[in-house]
């Protein structure tokens, strides 16, 4: 019979053949035809319909079955049950079957009924009651066929609903962090294409703030298939959130057309839609509002079964579940990358072992430091093999007891790294039982290489510190020593005449005095660092001075070459001494077997303007790449013997004098140090001559302030013979007073000089703020053994006129009083 099966249209429902209408097919046969139009179709069967038997199936917009012949019907299918169209068919077919046989029982009876019209009357009675069994019989047949047709349908949806909740629970299941996202995305659309719904969405609930937030939405219509953006909805202010959700019982929101007005926008109803039901179903974890899954479905689909819902309530708990385990997850996830990046960063080795002590995870500091690799740790490396041989036994016994104990205690070894070097480490270990019985140590390795230099540093510095201190007592004193040397001398030479043989005897004793004076001012240099001293100087000289002094005795050659009419520099005449010297002698002591030291000095103009620059060269063993970046670094040195701090003392002076220095040098040919000092302003030496010019030529009245009594006298004789009159005293509150009394007399001190320091009473710096507290325009000269005190550097800045270093010469102190006239 399947040639039965005829269709009109071009594009039939499954299970219907495009065939020509012809009297064999129409004749004969109960047929089930389909047509675009209904019309058509009884137009081409023309004076025939009247004896075909079956049905005509069309498409329109609801069911509805219609009899337009003795045995033909026509049955319209909705559209969007139109693949079930042969269904219907086959169904009428067995009712056009039945239908057609009653026909042929019919006509039989019919000729009875002809021939015994007049004898059976009462026979057309129980003929109608017959015929309305019949028809009866057909209803329920019809009924019981639509039952079964649908309970058929309710099994095959349940069944394949069921295989779609298992599908997507499954792939839940096994679904890790990093696949949540398209994972969760896939099963949304699975429920969209299965349910007919059109919207799809998953709102997260929060119960402190009581709130919905959109985490997922999928759409039929949008390309993408993404509904919509990430909305938050208040809950608690929610009627509809109200009505049932918060009791996790699932509502179903109507069409927006049966409803009176729109529900506002912070509404999670506000998703409904005009002709479509909205279904929200809650889930709840340990009794908390977890989330709600919301369905849109047009209203022509009809309102959810209680069967579907229970299988979308177990689907979003499913969901929500996996969303709250995935949250989990990701937290851990997050947690264990965010150790792993700290633990990369921290500067130092973090380490990882196992029950038995093989390392598990390290971090790259941990492989810096040793020198292993990862496929070290995966070929089993042994937290053991870390430590030297010697000391592995006592290790194991230790991490033995704290195995049993679980006590954590930093322990030191002597490290080994792969290449067998050694090293001081401190190993610290905690350990954590993951488990009934698996345990794992955590710990980290600190490298006391540097902590151990460090403190050997420290111990050093303190060291040089203290030699430091007693240097500048030492300078200090033999300054003051050495003032009352040069004056007695300076006097003795200003009283013996040049012919005689003392008086040659005398003026070595003043050079002499002088390299002394040099030694004190680098030991004061060396223990206090300080500002220097500065004054007009002539560099060649200086230089020549101190490389012949420090060269004296050695087996090295001196060769210079100074330009002529060199520019003078204002500097530091100790400092810049003790920087040549320190060059030198370095030059000197790369040379063991002697050689050449050349030392040239020049004008030039560069763009910081007019300085004089200085090159000192050896034919040393030169200074290696690595080592060339490092010799200004305090304590750094090459040499069995010595401080390393010479080049850093140097750097340091050359900056406070406002050069550059630098070195060059090539392994086994030599170092050539250069350096370069700011050039004096052009009128500084003549402005100095003006200023000893301007000094009074008259008996100056002099107050003199100084814990020495011996230097006292000398600084008495020394001003008297420039002519003036000098009154000492030894304690600085003795000094003020007399100051005092001196000018309210009317007899004020023409000019004061005094001490820095005195011990036991106030020194030069206070004297000084009474004075001037007392005579604003008082003429303050002070003078110190510490040449390279602050106040020596800056005395301006604390009233003074002027300064005078010790140990000082007979021109130095004029100098000095000079300055103090003229210093306004």
């Amino acid at each position: 019979m399947e040639e039965a099966f005829l269709s009109l249209s071009h594009s039939p429902p499954q299970g219907f053949l495009i065939s020509p209408l012809t009297k064999k097919t129409l004749l004969g046969n109960d047929i089930a035809v389909y047509c675009d139009n209904l019309q058509d179709f009884l137009s081409k069967c023309g004076h025939y319909k009247d004896r075909v038997s079956g049905t005509v199936i069309s498409c329109g917009e609801n069911l509805s079955i219609e009899h337009i012949g003795p045995n033909l019907w026509h049955l319209t299918i909705p559209k969007e049950n139109i693949n079930s169209a042969r269904l219907y068919a086959e169904t009428f077919l067995k009712l056009a079957a039945a239908a057609r046989k009653l026909s042929e029982e019919n006509a039989y009876l019919r000729l009875e009924i002809e021939r015994e019209r007049d004898n059976l009357k009462n026979a057309w009675k129980n003929y109608n009651d017959t015929i309305d069994r019949l028809g009866k019989k057909i209803d329920d047949l019809r009924k019981e066929i639509t039952f079964r047709e649908k309970t058929e349908k309710d099994l095959k949806h349940r069944i394949e609903f069921e295989s779609l909740v298992s599908e997507i629970t499954s792939k839940l299941a096994a679904a890790d962090a990093a696949a949540s996202v398209p994972t969760v995305t896939k099963s949304l659309d699975q429920i969209l294409n299965f349910t007919g719904a059109q919207h799809v969405f998953l709102f997260e609930c929060e119960e402190k703030t009581g709130s919905a937030k959109t985490s997922f939405a999928r759409s039929k219509y949008s390309a993408d298939k993404t509904a919509s953006s990430e909305t938050i909805y208040l809950l608690r202010e929610d009627p509809v959130f109200l009505s049932g959700l918060d009791k996790f019982e699932s509502v179903i929101i109507p069409p927006l057309i049966e409803n009176s007005g729109q529900y506002p926008s912070s509404s999670i109803a506000s998703l409904a839609q005009e002709n479509s039901y909205l279904l929200l179903i809650p889930s709840s974890i340990s009794g908390v509002l977890s989330g709600i899954m919301g369905l849109l479905r047009d209203v022509r689909s009809g309102p959810w079964s209680e069967e579907d819902k229970n299988f979308l309530k177990f689907l979003s708990d499913t969901f929500f579940e996996f969303l709250d385990r995935n949250k989990m997850e990701r937290k851990l996830i997050s947690s264990e990358n965010r150790f792993r990046q700290i633990t990369q960063m921290l500067p130092e080795a973090v380490i990882e072992l196992d029950g038995n002590g093989f390392v598990t995870y390290a971090n790259k500091k941990f492989f810096e430091l040793f020198g292993y690799c990862q496929q070290d740790i995966e070929n089993g490396l042994s937290a053991f093999d870390l430590i030297v041989p010697e000391e592995r036994e006592n290790a194991k016994e230790a991490f033995a007891d704290r195995m049993m104990t679980r006590e954590t205690e930093a322990a030191e070894y002597r490290g080994m790294k792969k290449n067998s070097e050694i090293i001081p480490a401190l190993f610290h270990g905690s350990f954590v039982t993951e488990g009934e019985h698996s345990v794992i140590i955590r710990g980290i390795i600190i490298d006391l290489t540097e902590i151990r230099r460090s403190e050997d540093e420290r111990l050093k510095l303190k060291k040089m510190e203290s030699v430091g201190l007693l240097a500048g007592g030492i300078a200090h004193d033999f300054n003051n020593l050495l003032s009352g040397l040069f004056g007695n001398i300076e006097i003795a030479k200003m009283l013996t005449p040049k012919e005689e043989k003392s008086y040659l005897f005398l003026e070595t004793a003043l050079q002499a005095m002088e390299n002394a004076k040099n030694l004190t001012n680098q030991l004061l240099t060396f223990s206090k660092g300080g500002e220097p001293i500065k004054e007009i100087i002539s560099l060649g000289e200086l230089i020549l001075e101190t490389a012949e002094f420090s060269l004296s005795g050695s087996n090295v050659k001196l060769l210079s070459e100074i330009q002529k009419n060199l520019w003078k520099i204002e500097a530091d005449k100790g400092q810049i001494s003790q920087v040549v010297s320190n060059i030198v002698i370095n030059a000197q002591q790369s040379m063991p077997r002697g050689g050449v030291i050349s030392i040239s000095a020049g004008n030039r103009e560069s763009d910081r303007g007019r300085e004089v620059i200085v090159t000192i060269k050896d034919e040393g063993i030169g200074i290696s790449k690595e080592n060339l970046e490092k010799i200004f670094d305090p304590y750094f040195t090459t040499k069995k013997q010595g401080s390393g701090l010479g080049l850093t003392i140097s750097h340091s002076i050359i900056r406070k004098h406002s050069g550059l220095i630098q070195v060059e040098s090539i392994k086994g040919s030599g170092t050539c140090v250069i350096f370069t000092l700011p050039a004096a302003a052009s009128d500084a030496d003549s402005k100095k001559e003006k200023d000893e010019d301007r000094l009074p030529r008259k008996t100056l009245k002099i107050l003199v302030l100084d814990d020495d009594e011996f230097l006292r006298d000398i600084i008495e004789a020394m001003l008297g013979i420039l002519g003036h009159e000098a009154t000492s005293v030894g304690d600085g509150r003795e000094a003020v007073k007399k100051y005092k009394e001196q000018f309210d007399a009317g007899n004020k001190f023409d000019a004061v000089i005094s001490d820095l320091t005195i011990p036991g009473s106030i020194g030069g710096k206070e004297v000084a703020a009474q004075i001037l507290k007392k005579n604003p325009e008082a003429r303050i000269i002070v003078m110190s053994g510490y040449a390279t005190d602050p106040v020596m550097s800056s005395y301006e800045l604390y009233g003074f006129r002027s300064r005078l270093p010790k140990p000082f010469r007979f021109e130095e102190l004029k100098k000095a009083l000079s300055q103090a006239f003229n210093n306004l």
